[in-house]
């Protein structure tokens, strides 16, 4: 059974979100071959925010495949 855990990284002097990375704690499956501590999948934040604007909602919804 593969068992991962979420990290989130910190930027020390801000404290602001930097990136949150989702780090394999147990090898399995798709991953047997891999140690602890193989990065499995990150997203990095480029910008972050507070905002008294309400957003607008699309003009039209997209066309979705049947």
């Amino acid at each position: 059974m593969v068992e991962k855990r979420m990290e989130p990284i910190f930027d020390r002097e801000t404290g602001g979100l930097l990136a949150e990375q989702i780090v394999l704690t147990r090898p399995g499956g798709p991953y047997r071959d891999r140690r602890p501590g193989f990065v499995v999948n990150y997203s990095v934040v480029r910008d972050s925010g507070w905002t008294d604007t309400v957003p607008k909602p699309a003009a039209k919804l997209p066309n979705w495949p049947a």
